[in-house]
């Protein structure tokens, strides 16, 4: 724990346990451990990293939060609501609309999308309040980070922006 905590630079060597915690939160969804799953670009990605950091003591020496999912609004902060209705109706969306929104090769489609997308933006939203509110210096949250997709189109396995979502 001691290591993780140095490569993270929370800490400098020495600290107490006490103090490591005031500084850094983990966001962490065994929800979103669940349902990721039925993507092919993530399979068991997040079952992975949930493993990674409870063996490296990770969860140890900070803070641990559930992540709350985003609204469907909140995505519409810089996603258009026909992008948002689609990922909403995804699965039943015909191959040609499935196209223009970028629901296609590396962006598939499964039952579970929106629900998918909500919590990887609810868990960089939140991230940032945590951030921005003062509360923490470090906050991680391994299922965000999706940058590539546009305001009408997913690209690059991303759904929704979530990081330009949380910085709005």
């Amino acid at each position: 724990s001691r290591v993780f905590s140095r490569i993270a630079g929370m800490i400098p060597a020495g600290e107490d346990t006490a103090a490591r915690t005031r500084k850094a939160v983990l966001l962490r969804s065994h929800q979103y451990e669940t349902v990721s799953r039925s993507l092919p670009r993530n399979g068991e990605r997040a079952g992975y990293v949930e493993r990674l950091l409870e063996s490296t003591g990770a969860t140890e020496v900070m803070d641990v939060e559930e992540v709350v999912a985003a609204r469907p609004e909140e995505l519409q902060t810089f996603h258009s609501r026909s992008f948002v209705t689609a990922l909403r109706n995804a699965p039943k969306l015909k191959e040609e609309e499935r196209l223009r929104f970028g629901l296609s090769d590396d962006c598939s489609v499964c039952e579970s999308l929106l629900e998918i997308v909500l919590l990887e933006t609810g868990g960089s939203i939140q991230a940032a309040n945590l951030l921005a509110q003062g509360e923490y210096q470090v906050a991680i949250w391994w299922g965000g980070g999706r940058h590539h997709a546009k305001g009408s189109v997913a690209s690059g396995y991303c759904y929704a922006n979530d990081a330009v979502i949380a910085i709005l």
